[in-house]
């Protein structure tokens, strides 16, 4: 189903990204899928390197704090919410790595980003486009 759904977009937006990166991590999320679904994506979409599922806060952290270790001393292990193509499919499907309380949440700071924004000559300024999509459960 998903792939008859999203597969020639992301397959194209993946294919992108490996191009100009080949070393670059491929990271996938969502709270809607569990970790079996992901495993499925995962085997039909060989480039994503990562997926997170459930609430992605705590195990995106994570994540980021492995990819930010040099190379050398990186050894993975298996994290809840995080799902790589080489981890079993089974292994607790729908364990989550969720926050236990949303409020505890620190207000999101761009000041680094319209500093440097500020930098950049008025006739040279941007706004780069990165796809992301979030919600944090329904609107009703």
């Amino acid at each position: 189903m998903l792939p008859g759904i999203i597969g020639n977009d992301l397959r194209r937006h993946i294919q992108k990204v490996k191009k100009l990166a080949p070393s670059l991590p491929v990271v996938v999320g969502g709270s809607a899928f569990n970790r079996r679904s992901y495993h499925k994506l995962l085997h039909q979409f060989r480039a994503i390197d990562y997926a997170v599922y459930g609430e992605g806060e705590i195990p995106l952290r994570s994540l980021v704090a492995y990819l930010k270790t040099p190379t050398h001393e990186r050894c993975w292990t298996a994290t809840p919410g995080v799902i790589t193509l080489g981890d079993p499919p089974d292994q607790n499907p729908t364990t989550f790595n969720q926050l236990p309380d949303l409020s505890k949440l620190p207000v999101p700071n761009f000041d680094d980003y319209f500093d440097l924004l500020k930098t950049v000559s008025p006739q040279r300024q941007f706004f780069p486009i990165l796809p992301v999509e979030m919600s944090r459960g329904c609107w009703w």
